[in-house]
């Protein structure tokens, strides 16, 4: 399988270590003078493997990269501290690291699944430090009276069992790739993302020459177990400024129960709202170019682009 995708040469990079001793890694790339976006990626994935959307930002914005602990280009740090309430913390050491190192200036963020249920956490706890949001299906489990709440919660423990039983061994990256291609709910990414997501999600281990995941399969599996969050959803109403939640096509049958999610949270509090046909969860992968012009027309209209 040819890879398509080649990954941009940073204009900056510069290291984090958290509290606890995490290590992180954080990338810059684009105009230094444009606005800010920062962009993460969802459970058990990694930045690096969204290329084919934020490849479309690069000429108008200054983009800050980062994956979680545990994942990606981040060093294996362990289980200790791989919950939602440390990565909350982790969320707003990089934030003040990236305005000590790269100054202040107009910051929307713009993230998937895990990182933007971990936005909304630290928006909660914090306090809100956007211009913007733009938030790709987060799975916000809903509460317990609502007619979702079951529906959710199956679909989460559904993709708890997956993962923990998912293959965390490979000759290659090429190996994973070729298992997605051959999966439904992988099969309509662009080209050349498969390789490139098994790329950036696997790391080599020289004593076996086998290629293991950033994420174990266990810590991913925790974390689809413990997205149980009961006062988020009520807090969701405290977010004082603007926010686009964006979905898979809920009326399509092929967004399933997060596209559901998305519609839902956007017609509950009175978020800007935007579903992307014909798409799944990982609709960044599959629609990138939408997705990107969905997103810049949403900060377009908030007045980001002239911050």
């Amino acid at each position: 399988m040819p890879r398509t995708l080649q990954l941009p040469e940073e204009r900056e990079t510069f290291a984090l270590t958290t509290l606890d001793g995490a290590h992180f890694s954080l990338r810059v790339h684009g105009p230094g003078d444009r606005p800010r976006l920062v962009l993460s990626h969802g459970n058990g994935f990694a930045i690096d493997g969204y290329l084919p959307f934020w490849r479309h930002l690069l000429c108008d914005f200054e983009l800050v990269l980062f994956d979680f602990r545990n994942h990606g280009r981040n060093p294996f740090h362990g289980p200790g501290g791989h919950d939602w309430p440390t990565f909350v913390e982790d969320f707003e050491q990089i934030l003040q690291s990236v305005q000590a190192r790269l100054g202040a200036k107009p910051t929307a963020g713009i993230f998937h699944s895990l990182s933007a249920i971990t936005s909304l956490m630290h928006a909660v706890k914090f306090g809100w430090r956007w211009e913007a949001l733009v938030l790709f299906e987060p799975p916000i489990l809903p509460p317990l009276s609502h007619p979702l709440r079951q529906e959710a919660r199956a679909g989460e423990t559904r993709v708890a069992e997956w993962a923990q039983q998912r293959p965390d061994r490979f000759k290659d990256p090429e190996e994973l790739a070729l298992q997605w291609q051959g999966k439904p709910a992988f099969r309509n990414w662009v080209p050349g993302a498969h390789r490139l997501m098994a790329e950036s999600i696997l790391r080599h281990d020289p004593r076996t020459g086998l290629w293991g995941l950033c994420c174990p399969r266990a810590l991913e599996a925790k974390i689809y177990r413990e997205n149980v969050h009961p006062a988020l959803w009520g807090q969701l109403s405290q977010l004082p400024g603007p926010v686009l939640i964006a979905g898979g096509d809920p009326t399509q049958g092929t967004g399933g129960i997060t596209a559901k999610i998305a519609r839902t949270i956007a017609e509950s509090f009175g978020f800007a709202y935007a579903a992307i046909p014909n798409t799944t969860h990982l609709l960044m992968i599959e629609e990138p170019a939408r997705c990107a012009e969905t997103a810049v027309a949403f900060l377009d209209r908030v007045g980001f682009l002239a911050a």
